[in-house]
């Protein structure tokens, strides 16, 4: 066997030594505080901000209550329009049902007691068969006033009035 070389040449071990570390101790440095100012402006802010917060809270609440409040009669509205709608139609069935041409004709025979022409109800008569034409006033007679009223009812009946 060898020898073995049994020293610690080959490892520094001053490097894992333990050193005196030499500590310095600080002293705290005083340092002089400002005056406090007084807090009564800050706690009227503090109140001022709150009061804001609420006032902007209550607005809100109650916008919402009147939102909510309009929207119910809103609703309501429309379920009236609605039952208008479903009472309209249903009589007018009902107006339909009743003027027909039957129940016209029973209501004429039963109530007012009228009843269908007959022959023997039926009478002719004869007129000349001259074609004859009068003329209200005198053709020539004509005034500025009337040529006017004439030519506006010629052109109102030339528009169609």
């Amino acid at each position: 066997m060898q020898k073995y070389n049994k020293t610690n040449l080959a490892y520094d071990l001053s490097r894992f030594e333990t050193k005196e570390k030499t500590q310095v101790v600080k002293q705290p440095e005083i340092v002089a505080l400002p005056e406090a100012k007084s807090k009564t402006g800050s706690i009227i802010k503090c109140l001022l901000c709150a009061a804001v917060a609420f006032g902007l809270l209550f607005a809100m609440i109650s916008n919402k209550v009147q939102i909510s409040a309009l929207n119910d009669n809103i609703n309501k509205s429309n379920t009236a329009i609605l039952e208008a709608t479903k009472d309209n139609a249903r009589l007018q069935a009902m107006l339909d049902s009743q003027v027909t041409l039957k129940t016209i004709e029973q209501k004429a025979s039963e109530e007012l007691g009228l009843r269908k022409a007959s022959q023997e109800q039926t009478e002719y008569i004869k007129t000349d068969t001259v074609k004859k034409i009068e003329v209200s006033g005198e053709v020539g007679e004509s005034n500025f006033s009337t040529k006017i009223k004439n030519w506006f009812d010629n052109i109102l009946e030339y528009l169609g009035f």
